[in-house]
């Protein structure tokens, strides 16, 4: 006798995407559409809360003309909301550290604050460890970071029933020493997760 035919599973049938959106900003700036790896250090070690894709210089995928279309990283057309014309430019990581993150993490504690994210104990020194630890990174690779910012350079988020206004998050398109293509760095705590 021939057994039934056991009918797939529904997870089978579709492919869920998870798109990462900026925590202030609410806009998309990565997606588990390509393998993301966590950031490691010289040495191998996990740079904690800072992870990455690859990504590579592509013509505009709309351009039918391919060899004269315009070029630039795949993860820029990919996700708009990106500013890739203009990627910040700092002259020293202090500069970096002063006019960015510094005022970037500050607000960016007190929204997450909001949001309850530091209920359980020591979730709030946590936090302040992975960001100290980016900025480290940061001042190590520096001379091979582009910093790229979004075109929604800040963003208006409800605090205590009062609107305030905060910095949107930076990528960090990262060549690691001896690599051919770079990768495009973001913070996990910067970013909100959705399922599509």
């Amino acid at each position: 006798l021939a057994l039934p035919s056991t009918p797939p599973l529904a997870s089978s049938l579709f492919v869920t995407m998870k798109v990462f959106f900026d925590l202030i900003g609410e806009v998309e700036v990565a997606s588990d559409g390509k393998l993301i790896k966590k950031v490691k250090d010289s040495e191998g070690k996990a740079i904690e809360g800072l992870v990455c894709c690859e990504c590579k210089t592509i013509p505009d995928p709309n351009d039918e003309d391919e060899d004269n279309a315009m070029r630039k990283l795949d993860h820029l057309w990919f996700f708009e909301d990106i500013n890739g014309d203009e990627p910040a430019e700092y002259k020293k990581f202090k500069n970096w550290q002063k006019d960015f993150f510094a005022s970037y993490v500050k607000g960016l504690q007190t929204v997450k604050k909001e949001n309850g994210d530091f209920k359980e104990d020591g979730a709030k020194k946590a936090f302040q460890k992975r960001m100290n630890g980016i900025m480290n990174w940061v001042k190590e690779e520096f001379a091979n970071i582009t910093f790229y910012s979004l075109f929604k350079a800040s963003g208006e988020v409800k605090i205590g029933g009062e609107t305030k206004n905060f910095l949107t998050t930076q990528l960090f398109c990262w060549y690691a020493p001896g690599a051919t293509e770079p990768v495009m760095c973001w913070m996990e705590d910067s970013v909100r997760a959705e399922k599509f």
